[in-house]
């Protein structure tokens, strides 16, 4: 059984890349400081991850569908893991020692 490509797969994937670049080439003509850093990547994926979980649900989890999902999941996730709490609690004494 093979299913015929479909376009609607990709939609998530492209409403990551018009919102992120869009707004990048929108706040550089504006003439803003640092445009690609405005809008963070992660408040740009979630619309998209919002637009494929419907998807998901009515292909019932097609390839295409999954496979654009679990890119924009992959998207989502940051590259390096946060510090564990105890070194942020280390970070914060050194730094509020530094000010007294």
């Amino acid at each position: 059984m093979s299913e015929k490509a479909n376009f609607r797969a990709l939609l998530p994937m492209i409403v990551f890349l018009v919102l992120f670049i869009g707004t990048g080439i929108a706040l550089t003509a504006a003439g803003a400081d640092m445009p690609f850093y405005q809008l963070s990547a992660t408040v740009a994926i979630i619309p998209a991850i919002v637009l494929a979980i419907p998807f998901s649900f009515t292909h019932l989890l097609s390839p295409y569908t999954f496979l654009s999902l679990v890119f924009l999941l992959l998207l989502f996730l940051p590259p390096n893991p946060p510090p564990p709490l105890p070194q942020y609690i280390t970070i914060f004494t050194q730094k509020l020692n530094t000010i007294q």
